[in-house]
């Protein structure tokens, strides 16, 4: 963890302050923590055979391929990415706009 980032779990739980009573309390967080320096070497699997097979995070919440015949839009469950091919074609004619947060679990 860098230093002076705010630490949350694993579990997808932080803690916030009650207002009013000052006592905290575990709320569920719905941004991922996903590092810069995996998305700079994740790839769509569908296209990286054949092209750069580039990944952008949206919503914080799903990586979406970046080549103009693709569109596959993979979720981000529980901080890990769900790269598997037949999830990505699920989401495929959903604009990103639409894109559910959090990702629905199968």
């Amino acid at each position: 963890m860098r230093h002076g980032s705010t630490s949350f779990s694993h579990s997808g739980r932080g803690r916030i302050p009650i207002p009013g009573d000052g006592r905290m309390r575990a709320v569920r967080r719905e941004t991922t923590m996903i590092s810069p320096d995996l998305l700079e070497i994740l790839r769509c699997p569908h296209c990286v055979r054949e092209k750069e097979g580039m990944l952008k995070l949206v919503k914080d919440s799903w990586l979406v391929c970046q080549e103009p015949d693709c569109g596959r839009k993979y979720p981000i469950r529980d901080d890990i990415p769900i790269m598997l091919i037949e999830e990505g074609d699920k989401w495929v004619g959903v604009a990103e706009r639409d894109l559910p947060i959090p990702p629905p679990g199968d």
